[in-house]
């Protein structure tokens, strides 16, 4: 096997290890962190008397915490598609890439044999 033989067949795999990276990295541009501060705040205010919560106030709360839950879920399941298509990517590269291989071979053991006369 050729050097570039080797180079085609191992191009796939590093690919999906590139992916695979990728994914394991943190989602710390999802979220800003003003969420964090905001309850926070939030907490600081209810302690120290500054806010009486009624029922509204626990309700706005509330929708207020889903949305932020609905918005970085939503990235989330953005950011996992994206990466199911590389790997669906990395799959038909690696299909490929053994199909040019085996094709290479091949057509390389069919001109090292002798010609017959």
């Amino acid at each position: 096997m050729k050097k570039r033989d080797i180079a085609v067949l191992l191009a796939p795999g590093i690919f999906f290890i590139l992916v695979v990276v990728a994914a394991f990295l943190p989602i710390t541009e999802l979220s800003d962190g003003s969420s964090q501060k905001k309850f926070d705040q939030f907490v600081d205010n209810v302690r120290s008397g500054k806010w009486q919560l009624t029922s509204e106030r626990w309700i706005e709360g509330l929708q207020v915490q889903r949305k932020e839950t609905e918005h970085f879920l939503g990235q989330f399941i953005d950011r996992m598609q994206m990466f199911c298509w590389l790997g669906v990517a990395g799959m038909l590269a690696q299909i490929a890439t053994v199909l040019f291989v085996a094709k290479s071979l091949r057509t390389s053991s069919v001109a090292d044999k002798p010609h017959e006369r």
